[in-house]
């Protein structure tokens, strides 16, 4: 490692890195990669490092790197600043092609750096997990009859691939969206259950968790933050320390390997190692707050139907996680008293609570909203809340939750008892609403109504799914996206092609291209107090806009 230049020929954003890589027509119009030569050539070179990172990324795997999950949300606003659209990171395979490209370079920053001075190396440290920090991952792995083992990287690793794989085979060998919402969040809660990489110092004694100073979940001896130093402080301490171990004087080489540099001193390094850690945690905590709270702003406003999977079952109702947004929402399925003492009702093996029936709650054939107005301004409230059914109750059996009907309820009729829905599971796939009910007491609260499959908005949201989703291979997580006849695969192809040729500035997961001055219209009916529509109605509407826009040849949102 030296000291050198560097001379950059192209700029490309990751969009247009990936066009080029796939085979499509050059995405630019102004520079020389309208040269069918030329852009020949990026592409060669593009190969190059695509098939490197792939090489880079199979040896951390085989040596325990474990692949995480997390949700990176923003959010289109209005000019003073109420929440329109929330937009999710439109992901590319260039993108982790690029990621590897960092790791493979911090991780060498860090290598060189520790030889040559390793008392004082500045490292980026993630430490093993405790074992007692999986019991939740272990449980949901269990749903699907895999035993896990977090034992080390490598075989947490295994597990995660082994549910995965056990899921897809359930679902007939096709990585169904049931399959990646329950994968997501076996990482999610993997992620949870993790320890925090913070940044310290080499010299000293080891810590005593036996992670030594090595990263444990990219699977590196060592590892630094040094590609980003117009961000990050510690890059720039990494970038000093680069300097001095490659002997690099002038431009501030004396101060960076001077007897009283801060670079050079333990302590002092010590000291900083602290302060940025204790920093970039209130940072995580203020991002992951606001976000939070941008979400709820939003939903408050704009209610939205997503799929989700059941994450636990309980006595009256079941926990769900939303992949989208990487949230847990609980949807309450009993009614309460009238006396509103509690919830009744609940039938858990042979003991079955009484009292005033107020039923159990159904999955939502129709859902309606009204618009409020009050301090906090205009928001939708759910009209009516979700009610119990009089005369059905619910029933738990392990990690399964059912509806049946009461005893007493069907003697007294003469005809035979309509079906109820199927029972709830662990990892069952669902469709959920997802809305924003305010209160001068406990500030917003997230809403989280379950639907049934026949609800409005939910074949809405199919029908935009089918036309917006390309086909990806999930064993290929470098190369190109995979090439497809079907008109969504092509209208997927146009909008990466517009994404890369600037034309677009915005995710490709994105719910629309919203202007800052336009209200975003809800995905479920909106009614107001001085008129009132079905739900119904307004999906047809949406089915029939969305048939039209289609055959206009425009694009929705995409997947990739």
């Amino acid at each position: 490692m030296c000291s050198s230049d560097l001379r950059s020929n192209h700029q490309l954003n990751y969009y247009q890195a990936q066009a080029i890589l796939d085979g499509r027509s050059p995405p630019t119009r102004e520079d020389d990669l309208n040269d069918v030569a030329e852009t020949g050539n990026v592409r060669k070179d593009l190969e190059v490092v695509a098939n490197f990172s792939r090489v880079m990324n199979a040896e951390r795997t085989k040596f325990g790197a474990v692949e995480l999950a997390s949700a990176e949300l923003r959010f289109e606003t209005s000019s003073d600043g109420v929440p329109l659209a929330v937009l999710t990171k439109g992901e590319v395979p260039m993108m982790r092609v690029v990621a590897e490209l960092m790791i493979a370079a911090n991780a060498a920053v860090a290598t060189r750096v520790f030889a040559h001075t390793p008392a004082y190396a500045f490292v980026r440290r993630h430490a093993p997990p405790r074992l007692d920090g999986f019991d939740e991952l272990r449980r949901l792995l269990g749903s699907c009859g895999v035993v896990l083992d977090a034992s080390n990287g490598a075989a947490l690793a295994r597990s995660l691939d082994d549910a995965k794989k056990r899921l897809k085979e359930t679902a007939g060998g096709t990585p169904t969206d049931g399959v990646h919402s329950a994968d997501a969040l076996f990482r999610g809660v993997a992620t949870r259950a993790m320890s925090e990489a913070q940044y310290c110092v080499t010299g000293g004694a080891p810590p005593s968790d036996g992670g030594g100073h090595g990263h444990y979940g990219l699977a590196l001896a060592l590892y630094t933050h040094f590609t980003s130093p117009i961000r990050r402080y510690a890059d720039v301490v990494a970038h000093r320390q680069l300097l001095a171990a490659v002997g690099g004087a002038g431009e501030g080489g004396a101060e960076a390997t001077g007897p009283e540099s801060n670079n050079t001193n333990t302590h002092s390094l010590a000291q900083t190692a602290t302060h940025l850690n204790e920093r970039n945690r209130a940072a995580k905590r203020a991002q992951q707050r606001c976000s939070e709270l941008y979400l709820l702003e939003h939903l408050a406003r704009t209610p939205l139907v997503e799929r989700a999977v059941v994450h636990e079952v309980k006595d009256d109702g079941v926990a769900v996680f939303v992949p989208r947004f990487h949230v847990r929402g609980v949807v309450r399925l009993l009614g309460r008293a009238r006396d509103g003492r509690g919830l009744i009702g609940v039938k858990n093996g042979n003991s079955v609570i009484t009292g005033d029936d107020p039923g159990a709650v159904l999955p939502a054939l129709d859902t309606s909203f009204e618009e409020v107005a009050d301090t906090s301004g205009s928001w939708m409230r759910l009209e009516p809340a979700p009610e119990g059914t009089p005369g059905i109750t619910l029933e738990r059996k392990g990690e399964s939750l059912g509806w049946t009907y009461s005893a007493s309820y069907g003697q007294t009729l003469s005809r035979a008892l309509p079906p109820l829905p199927k029972p709830l599971r662990v990892l069952q796939p669902v469709w959920v609403q997802l809305s924003c009910e305010r209160s001068a007491a406990r500030g917003p609260t997230l809403v989280t109504t379950l639907l049934d499959e026949s609800h409005p908005s939910v074949a809405l949201a199919k029908h935009k799914s089918e036309i917006e989703t390309p086909t990806k291979d999930a064993n290929d997580t470098y190369g190109q996206l995979s090439a497809s006849p079907s008109a969504s695969a092509r209208a997927d192809s146009r909008e990466v092609d517009e994404l890369a040729r600037g034309l677009r500035d915005t995710d490709l997961n994105s719910d629309r291209r919203v202007p800052k001055d336009v209200r975003e219209q809800p995905e479920v009916k909106v009614v107001k107090q001085s008129r009132r529509e079905t739900n119904a109605e307004n999906s047809r509407r949406a089915l029939m806009d969305a048939a039209e826009i289609k055959g206009k040849g425009k694009i929705g949102r995409a997947h990739v």
